[in-house]
């Protein structure tokens, strides 16, 4: 989502340049995302986001007003927007090279003439999935040239979950087959860095549900908190 200046400032942090947005309250990011997205493309079928704050009440609101289906993501786990992520690391690799994340100040314009062009520049180029430009499948039409293009979507889906199989047997080859149950006892994994002697799990906790989508819901202590099962391990 592309939004306007007179919204976003730039503040570093460390030896990275953060466009930060001045009010990420829920009213205004779901103001817009309407303004931006929803009054200017074809209404989505759903809209996935993450667990801040700012996707909550007005947000939520706004998604169910025009009949979007929300799917929140669990928490800490990006896997779950995969795309968004992918597309976020390529940016931050293009900025890298670009050279503004190694100068003591970075100014507004610089910024967005650097996200203009970085954004045009994925937008046009070839995606082995796709079979073509993201900007061709999505709109029927050439970056460049005026040319019209019809995407084959059912082979594209096909080719897109090959690669998930692929990445999901890899993953898998690494667990320990176990189907979690109601009333079993997992440890959770610690993020952030850990010092060599430390242990890298907490816990026990109890598992109160189980869900169909790869997610379960356990209580530690008076907190009832839903996590992917990639977050936790099965407590012996």
């Amino acid at each position: 989502m592309e939004l306007p200046t007179a919204e976003v400032t730039y503040v570093r942090r460390g030896e990275e340049i953060e466009r930060v947005v001045l009010d990420k309250s829920s009213a205004s990011i779901s103001r817009l995302f309407n303004k931006t997205w929803l009054a200017r493309y074809p209404r989505p079928r759903y809209v996935t986001f993450d667990n801040g704050s700012e996707f909550k009440l007005h947000f939520v609101a706004l998604c169910k007003t025009y009949g979007l289906e929300v799917k929140p993501t669990s928490v800490k786990n990006p896997q779950a927007n995969a795309v968004l992520e992918r597309i976020h690391g390529v940016f931050g690799n293009m900025m890298r090279t670009s050279g503004l994340d190694m100068r003591d100040s970075a100014e507004p314009k610089d910024v967005d003439e650097f996200l203009t062009n970085a954004a045009w520049a994925i937008r046009s180029t070839h995606h082995t999935v796709l079979g073509t430009t993201p900007g061709a499948a999505v709109f029927g039409r050439d970056m460049l040239f005026d040319i019209p293009y019809l995407a084959n979507w059912h082979e594209i889906g096909r080719r897109r979950q090959k690669l998930v199989d692929r990445d999901s047997k890899r993953e898998n080859s690494k667990r320990r087959e176990h189907d979690y149950t109601v009333g079993d006892k997992c440890t959770l994994r610690k993020d952030g860095i850990l010092r060599k002697a430390e242990d890298k799990n907490i816990g026990p906790w109890t598992i109160t549900q189980v869900h169909c989508n790869g997610t379960v819901r356990i209580q530690r202590g008076t907190v009832s908190e839903r996590l992917n099962i990639r977050r936790i391990d099965h407590y012996f």
